[in-house]
């Protein structure tokens, strides 16, 4: 029977050992400086996010150095001093004297590591960590260091030389420490390291496996020590016999805790052995994902699961890289014996580059500015899904989609063979699923949205003259069979219709839609009041705006004919007005939505080289065109309490309109994405797009004389003028006009308050659009449902259909331009997302929308962000005038060719044959002029480029360095504040109780 108030005594008199001096507290300050050290290490400033993961790669190389350093002294001193003799002769056991020493060197490193706590204070400062991890990533280091200090205890009980002793324990120490380093990917062995069992509790997970194993340790190499110290009871005949005896305990208490490891890792196949603390509960597999990894199990479809990951990756794939590799360790524990996960660490130039490109994974370019410099590798996180029945490949996975949701629904496809969704897509002017002119089919607006959709579901391409088909798709097989082949989409009813541009289509294009909606069926619509990727396609002032609703149809004689799907005129002039009396909405065709809230003040759109891979300044201001939609701070974004916008953390949308309910609507009107008041406003048609006009020679019918006239341009592809966007919005009513049936949230609104603001653009210019904004909320994507208000449309028995409708005022968010900005943002978009979570809403198929919802927190250091993005809205300023200067030069050198064509031509003393060969000649020589200059600016535009980016890095190195020694010479400040408060204390009293007799006198 233990006496816990002896080991208590014990306790006292070992832990005030270590703090009655102040090298305690120096020693602690080490200990915190080095831990400070490597968490604020460079590369936690590169991976840019608020967590410990520089400091969990070394922990347990630092315990190699604290932890001997902590015991040598608590048995080799004793027995170099010969206290030891006067410690066993007290009325204490030895396993009373063992643990009093134990918890004694558990309670300095506990000190210790509560003081290294206060590196929290500057991570919290820096971001918004997740305190969850925060919290098991500690207890994991009090755990490994508990088993650590127990072998270094064992080391000092077999000397009585604490430099001895001190080798003796960081070698013991190093077995299980490099072990997870020596094995690392062979996953039997490695499994037996500490910083493998680390892993766990670093990524948010309280682990039974890691707590078992750091305890057998402890436990082990506790007995193992008390055996040492009670040594001293053993009488040299029985020496022998009691060594065996003690050997034959040890042996099988080591296989005891062996087998009791082994239990505790396989635990995971009968109950749920780990548990998440992440905020997100990242790692607590769902529901959905445990069931379908128990069917595979269930139909004896063994999986493997191989996942082919670059082992150093860029900032924006550091989050995900951590969770992939955190979740494949999930699946194979949960699925023991049923799913193999296989882990390869792919190299440049290595072998495992070719085995990956073998399975289709693809490698992510990266272009990435490094220290000034330009660092270019090709990154790897793709996963290939095997089981018996087929085989799915990943290419790369990157922040924009749930990482659990696609390793779940690639093991249900190759698994089960589940019926994928049929989604139809109707044939309307936007051409969303690709433009097809004679038999050639075009990348047109969204081919990666559309490979997205491709790879989930079967896409039909519905005319609109086939909606009545389809809506007799519940008459009897054999009617629909006698009705012929034009019933060819009968058969294939879609699940879900994506109706981009409704309108686009003809009046009785526009009545079946109606009537398809009115009968219930599941319908997305993409609205969008300007067609940006109209623009980015093809130069805007060869077309003008075209294919937005307010724009003229594009007659098919026309170049552009193919584009048009008819030759008839829209429905209502693009008004979309019956569709819109159906669900009950208002949405103006012709009028776009900007907002205030821009969370990338430095990004620059990424434009095709034909575009000269800047902003076009016939394109209107880019504040007004890209409009983020972000989640968090004090912007009411996203529905969270709708499955299709909860998970939602970030959308780019272009040009979009707004949408909001009538009064007496029939229907349920539910906001997903919406702007708050106060933070946006809108342009008019008249505001945002202007006439083309130029200047032009025109020959006069009746004189025959060339005249010079000026006024709009006429489209050879819609009849009408060419309509542009404007350089600069300009505001044209003098108070908002809303429609008195409008209704914005619950409230109506007030039409005649505005709210004066002055902004800036980008380029640092005055934002010459932004001069009111709206104190009402726009909304741009809601859920429509409810009853239709044609009772006509009712069924048999009186009932009237369900609506189930997504209405979205964009079509942009969609499209290729958007997708691409993601590259040139170090935050995930989150559009794809949103359309695919529609669509499966939509359906009533929401398992999987709960998966992809279900994603991490970007927890950056946004103080830092914040320090920084003044050197890069600096930066970003500077390129953007001096690409301005190099174009400017380049249209003044083209001005002086054009200027000497003009000269020759309008010389009437020459004959044409000279004006010929004098042309020939100045054209050659000022071409071969015009040719070195473009060179020596592309050069020079390269070097200032260089210099740019140079001088930005180092302005952000700068800040950086700075914010890193603060925070690591701050951190060690509290032990070494009270250690110096001890040895201050310790001497005044000491010259307190010193006799006056015996000073030293002057």
């Amino acid at each position: 029977m233990i006496r816990f108030y002896v080991v208590f005594a014990i306790f006292s008199r070992n832990f005030k050992q270590y703090f009655t001096s102040v090298l305690g507290y120096l020693f602690i300050f080490v200990f915190v400086t080095l831990c400070a050290i490597l968490t604020f290490s460079p590369q936690f400033f590169v991976d840019n996010l608020a967590n410990l993961d520089q400091l969990n790669k070394y922990f347990p190389v630092l315990l190699l150095i604290f932890i001997p350093a902590i015991t040598m002294s608590v048995w080799a001193d004793e027995k170099k001093q010969g206290t030891d003799a006067i410690l066993f002769t007290l009325p204490a056991s030895d396993l009373e004297i063992l643990a009093g020493k134990y918890f004694a060197v558990v309670a300095v490193y506990s000190v210790a590591l509560l003081f290294s706590g206060t590196e929290l204070i500057a991570l919290e400062t820096l971001g918004s960590p997740d305190w969850g991890v925060i919290a098991t990533t500690y207890i994991g280091y009090w755990l490994a260091g508990v088993a650590m200090l127990a072998m270094g205890m064992f080391a000092s009980s077999l000397t009585s030389s604490t430099t001895v002793a001190f080798v003796i324990g960081a070698i013991l120490c190093a077995i299980p420490v490099m072990i997870g380093y020596v094995f690392a990917g062979y996953q039997t062995l490695d499994s037996y390291g500490v910083g493998p069992q680390l892993r766990d509790f670093s990524l948010g997970l309280i682990s039974l496996p890691g707590i078992v194993y750091f305890l057998s340790i402890t436990f082990f190499m506790l007995y193992l020590n008390l055996v040492v110290i009670s040594k001293r009871h053993w009488s040299r005949g029985q020496s022998v016999t009691l060594a065996g005896h003690f050997s034959t305990r040890v042996a099988a208490l080591a296989i005891g805790l062996v087998a009791l490891n082994l239990l505790a890792d396989r635990s995971s196949a009968i109950f749920q052995n780990r548990i998440d603390l992440t905020s997100e509960q990242l790692y607590s597999l769902d529901e959905t994902t445990r069931n379908t990894i128990a069917a595979a199990a269930k139909n004896d479809r063994p999986v493997m699961i191989q996942a082919f990951i670059s082992p150093e990756v860029p900032t924006k794939y550091v989050s995900t890289r951590k969770q992939l590799i955190g979740l494949l360790r999930q699946y194979e524990r949960l699925g023991t014996g049923n799913i193999d996960v296989r882990i390869v660490d792919v190299n440049p130039n290595s072998d495992q580059v070719d085995e990956a490109r073998s399975l289709g994974i693809n490698p992510q370019p990266s272009r990435d500015i490094v220290a000034g410099k330009v660092v270019e590798q090709d990154v790897y996180l793709g996963t290939v899904v095997t089981s018996t029945l087929d085989e799915i490949t990943l290419p790369f996975i990157d922040g924009d989609t749930s990482i659990e949701y696609e390793l779940t629904r690639s093991i249900a496809t190759t698994t089960n063979k589940a019926k994928k969704l049929r989604v139809g897509i109707l044939r309307t002017d936007a051409h969303f699923n690709n433009l097809e002119v004679e038999g050639r089919v075009y990348d047109w607006t969204s081919p990666t949205a559309i490979e997205e959709l491709s790879r989930q579901y079967d896409l039909i391409d519905i005319d609109p003259g086939e909606l009545p088909t389809l809506m007799a798709v519940e008459t009897k097989e054999k009617e629909i069979k006698e009705q012929g082949p034009s019933t060819r989409a009968a058969t294939q009813r879609p699940d879900v219709m994506i109706v981009v541009d409704p309108s686009s289509l003809t009046t009785s294009g526009m009545t079946h839609l109606v009537a398809w909606i009115g009968a219930g069926n599941p319908t997305l619509i993409l609205a969008d009041p300007l067609p940006f990727h109209w623009f980015t396609f093809q130069a805007p002032r060869e077309l003008g705006v075209v294919n937005a609703p307010a724009s003229p149809r594009i007659s098919p004689q026309a170049a552009w004919g193919p584009v048009a799907t008819t030759p008839e005129p829209k429905a209502e002039n693009g008004t979309a007005g019956p569709l819109l009396d159906l669900l009950g909405i208002s949405w103006k065709h012709d009028r776009v939505v900007w907002s205030l809230n821009n969370p990338h003040l430095s990004f620059k759109p990424v434009f095709p080289e034909r575009l000269g891979g800047r902003w076009p300044e016939n394109y209107g201001p880019r504040d007004s065109a890209l409009l983020f939609a972000l989640d968090g701070g004090t912007f009411e974004v996203f529905n969270p309490e709708n499955p299709i916008s909860s998970g939602l953390q970030e959308v780019l949308f272009s040009y979009p309109g707004s949408l909001a309910p009538v009064n007496d609507a029939k229907t349920k009107f539910e906001p997903l994405v919406m702007l708050k008041p106060g933070t946006a406003g809108h342009y008019d048609w008249n505001e945002i797009t202007e006439d083309l006009v130029s200047t032009r020679q025109e020959v006069n019918r009746f004189t025959g004389e060339v005249e010079q006239i000026t006024g709009p341009v006429p489209s050879r592809y819609t009849g009408n003028n060419v309509r542009v966007l404007r350089n600069s919005p300009k505001l044209v009513r003098s108070r908002l006009e809303i429609a008195d049936d409008v209704v914005v949230g619950s409230e109506a609104v007030n039409s005649g308050n505005t709210a004066e603001t002055n902004a800036s653009d980008n380029s640092g210019s005055e934002s010459r659009g932004r001069s009111k904004i709206d104190d009402f909320q726009h909304v741009l994507a809601a859920r429509i449902t409810g009853t239709t208000a044609d009772a006509d449309s009712g069924s048999a028995d009186g009932n009237k259909p369900k609506l189930n409708v997504v209405f979205i005022a964009d079509a942009d968010f969609a499209s290729d331009f958007v997708v691409e900005q993601q590259s040139a943002l170090d935050a995930p978009l989150d559009n794809l997302t949103f359309l695919v979570n529609a669509i499966e809403t939509l359906a009533g198929v929401e398992d999987f929308v709960r998966l992809r919802n279900r994603r991490a927190v970007s927890r950056t250091l946004t103080a830092i962000e914040n320090a920084t993005e003044s050197c890069k809205i600096a930066a970003a300023i500077e390129q953007d005038q001096l690409d301005a200067e190099i174009e400017q030069k380049l249209a003044d050198a083209q001005a002086a060719i054009e200027k000497t064509t003009q000269r020759i031509q309008n010389d009437q003393e020459m004959s044409v044959w000279q004006k010929i060969q004098e042309a020939g000649l100045s054209l050659a020589s000022e071409n071969r002029k015009f040719e070195k200059q473009t060179e020596k600016l592309a050069r020079e535009r390269e070097k200032k480029t260089d210099n740019i980016a140079t001088e930005k890095q180092r302005k952000i190195d700068g800040v950086e360095s700075r914010i890193r020694w603060i925070s690591i010479i701050s951190a060690g400040i509290p032990a070494l504040l009270l250690g110096s408060i001890v040895l201050l204390f310790r001497t005044l009293r000491e010259q307190k109780y010193l006799d006056p007799n015996r000073r030293v006198s002057n």
